[in-house]
């Protein structure tokens, strides 16, 4: 397993993750929008993660709220969204995808 403590530098700048994400930035995954003044309350997300062979370019990162980015770990996107639906179906809600 990959250790997580090594820092690898992004194959992109700045300028380039500000253009990507606009000027209202929403969580790729929730649609929330993100105050980037607040840097507590979002991070860059994986979308495949570094430990399942992504890399650090603009491609495979994105905006992600951080409580999300939390609950997501290093999962690939559909297995995130299969534990979302099992927790949901579990407490009774049913799921539809739109």
């Amino acid at each position: 397993r990959e250790d997580r403590t090594t820092y690898t530098t992004p194959l992109f700048t700045v300028d380039e993750f500000l253009e990507k994400i606009g000027e209202s930035p929403r969580c790729y995954l929730s649609g929330k929008l993100l105050n980037i003044e607040d840097h507590k309350s979002w991070s860059i997300d994986h979308k495949i993660p570094r430990s399942k062979g992504g890399d650090n370019t603009l491609d495979n990162a994105d905006i992600c709220d951080s409580t999300v980015n939390s609950a997501k770990t290093d999962m690939l996107i559909h297995d995130f969204l299969n534990v979302c639906k099992s927790v949901l179906e579990h407490n009774g809600y049913t799921v539809v995808k739109k």
